[in-house]
């Protein structure tokens, strides 16, 4: 994404003192979204950025200033003196009010050693604080990545309109185009109002609570790119935004002051630093109320840069506050919950299991790129990154929160597999599907066709926290169905709650066309002919070994052909499952594979079964051939895996002989 930020900087003069001044307001796009109740309208808030290009020492501030930046108890001053040399400091500073400050800096320059801030609010200046480096961001190699700048966590300041600041680097020059941003997020005539409570869903047990959504809290969607998501969602991360406590420290606040601190949040991601939106895909307030982060749609898996490193197949929600310096809350845990519970749910994961992730490496993550990392289910961002986020007194409560999720999910599937993607209906194997149930939960197995027409059902009860189901390929009539692709749902609850339904699909395939349906006389006869909307071939032969006249019977049908690359789909003619002969005399005892047991052939172990069929009691066989057949299995953990297994196969041209019986 191109840095906005960037695109402005050279229209503003640079000056001398320390500080250059400029001033970015950002066009707005107004979207007036059509709402059918509240007498508020939410509409999108035009953010305004300041941006003050750092350069230089002030004389006259070096002067006064004491070798250890004073501060007072309670602050998140991380030493008690500086780490390098003084790269720059500017004197107190007038501007414009602002609510969010933070330092950005080109992305592959060297990182300052420490930054500190003062600011002003009621015309009383701070003492100096000192800034956290910036933890979240996109993975190093993305596309989202690799065109964003660095930058700190930032400082929310309500109110201030003064700031004063210093940077010390090792060699004491500053990082390459440094600057100040100070961020404005505007008001709105919604801010503060509570969204409607969301309707429970009838599918889940844990519904969906309610989520003050971007619109509501003011997002101007022209700020962002186009969401990217990825394939599932595995890992759901805690974060807090580290940037103040503000919000709600002070009497009388309200959601209001969120809504503001969110949009400034989203204007410093987005404008300054040059992300595709706001890092987090959820946050969540003091009051415990959830708030639409990242766009893209709250149930899909959408891509964030929240846990560099570490974003793919992962979600994150984020207390708004410092949760190194303020304990949370009871309504924040509880908001976490809940969003994590529904969340989780819907993708099918346990709160209490883990899974395997693959780092992507840079950032702050504590891994490299390409190693595998087993995190749990609900992780803080410390568990895979070089942080403290979630914060000395959040990060402790993960256990217990964990605990709560899973007992707000109530009924629910966890991890369903099916045994394969493809199922061969004369091969004798079912296709399976299991899952794990956190409790003895009612289960149903629906098959449907692609115009959505169930076909097959099948129910029963989790035994032992497992769901077993099994399709052998047939519908409710015992018909096998016809090849093609069908839809599995596997849905399962109790009487108090139900789980979000799984859906997986499967292809029906058949390498060997259907059986003829009936003795009809027309297949002794060679030519081409349709039956039963199908159709089929004849070829016969004169064998003057025996003066015997053999005659095949093929059908034209699509069908699957396993090759070195894969399954193929072709079409054409194939034997048929039986073969009729029309015998001249009988002749069927010079050839081995006519008589019951087993032989070789190529060096092919081959089987022959015979049986008696019909009222004129005709005798005819069939030959197999042992094949290892890849076969896909579950394990008892309830893990897929694939297995090479000796199986009698029918033979590729299916042998028949018949004689009547005695």
């Amino acid at each position: 994404m191109p840095d906005r930020a960037t695109t402005v900087r050279s229209r503003h003069p640079r000056l001398t003192s320390g500080l250059v001044v400029g001033a970015l307001v950002v066009p707005l796009t107004l979207t007036l979204p059509v709402l059918s109740a509240p007498a508020v309208q939410h509409r999108p808030v035009t953010p305004k950025v300041e941006r003050l290009a750092l350069q230089g020492i002030d004389a006259g501030a070096e002067r006064r200033l004491t070798p250890v930046p004073p501060h007072a108890a309670g602050t998140t001053v991380r030493s008690s003196g500086g780490r390098g040399r003084l790269a720059v400091l500017t004197a107190e500073r007038t501007v414009k009010p602002f609510r969010l400050l933070g330092l950005t800096w080109e992305r592959d320059a060297v990182p300052p050693q420490a930054v500190w801030v003062r600011t002003r609010v009621d015309r009383t200046w701070s003492p100096w604080e000192e800034l956290e480096p910036g933890e979240d961001g996109p993975d190093a190699e993305s596309a989202e990545g690799t065109s964003a700048r660095a930058g700190i966590t930032p400082l929310l300041v309500p109110g201030a309109d003064g700031v004063q600041v210093r940077v010390e680097t090792a060699d004491g020059r500053a990082p390459s185009s440094l600057r100040l941003e100070l961020v404005d997020p505007g008001s709105s005539p919604a801010d503060g109002v509570a969204p409607p409570r969301a309707a429970s869903s009838a599918s889940a047990a844990a519904a969906t609570p309610p989520i003050v959504t971007r619109a509501q809290w003011g997002a101007d969607e022209s700020l962002r790119d186009a969401p990217r998501y990825t394939s599932t969602v595995k890992v759901g991360f805690v974060h807090h935004s580290a940037s103040s406590n503000s919000y709600w420290q002070r009497s009388g606040w309200t959601s209001a002051d969120a809504a503001k601190d969110i949009r400034a949040i989203y204007a410093y991601d987005t404008l300054s630093l040059g992300w595709s939106d706001i890092a987090y895909n959820f946050l969540v307030d003091m009051a415990g109320r959830v708030y639409e982060g990242r766009a893209g749609g709250v149930d899909k898996p959408v891509l964030g840069a929240h846990t560099g490193g570490f974003n793919t197949d992962t979600f994150a929600v984020a207390a708004l506050g410092n949760l190194d310096t303020a304990r949370p809350s009871s309504g924040l845990v509880d908001g976490i919950a809940r969003i994590m519970a529904w969340k989780l749910g819907l993708f099918h994961r346990d709160p209490l299991g883990s899974s395997v992730l693959t780092s992507s490496g840079g950032g702050t993550s504590r891994y490299a790129a390409g190693v595998k990392v087993t995190v749990p289910t609900i992780a803080g961002h410390r568990d895979v990154g070089a942080t403290a986020c979630p914060g000395g007194y959040l990060y402790p409560y993960l256990p217990g929160l964990r605990s709560t999720v899973r007992a707000y999910q109530g009924a629910a599937l966890y991890d369903p597999t099916a045994s394969s993607s493809l199922l061969l209906t004369n091969s004798g194997l079912p296709l399976t599907v299991v899952a794990r149930t956190p409790m003895t939960q009612t289960w149903r197995l629906d098959v449907s066709n692609a115009d959505g027409v169930v076909l097959r059902t099948q129910t029963g009860t989790s035994s032992g926290g497992l769901v077993q189901a099994a399709w052998d390929g047939r519908d409710s009539r015992g018909s096998v169905v016809l090849p093609g692709p069908y839809r599995l749902t596997l849905s399962s609850g109790t009487t108090a709650s139900s789980a979000p339904p799984w859906t997986g699909s499967v292809t029906v395939a058949s390498p060997e066309p259907p059986p003829v349906p009936d003795l009809h006389p027309v297949f002794w006869q060679p030519g081409v002919r349709v039956i039963n909307g199908r159709e089929w071939s004849t070829t016969c032969r004169l064998y003057t070994l025996d003066g015997a006249i053999r005659c095949w019977v093929w059908a034209k049908a699509s069908y699957l052909v396993q090759t070195s690359s894969g399954w193929v789909s072709e079409y054409g003619y194939r034997l048929v499952d039986v073969t009729y002969y029309d015998w001249v005399r009988p002749a069927w005892e010079l050839d081995p594979r006519a008589v019951d047991g087993t032989w070789t052939q190529g060096g092919v172990s081959m089987k022959t079964e015979c049986v008696f069929v019909g009222a004129t009691r005709t005798r005819t066989c069939r030959a197999y051939a042992l094949q290892d057949v890849p076969l896909r299995f579950i394990s008892s953990s309830g893990r897929p895996y694939v297995a090479l297994v000796p199986t009698w196969v029918l033979s590729t041209i299916v042998y028949l002989a018949e004689r009547p019986a005695g």
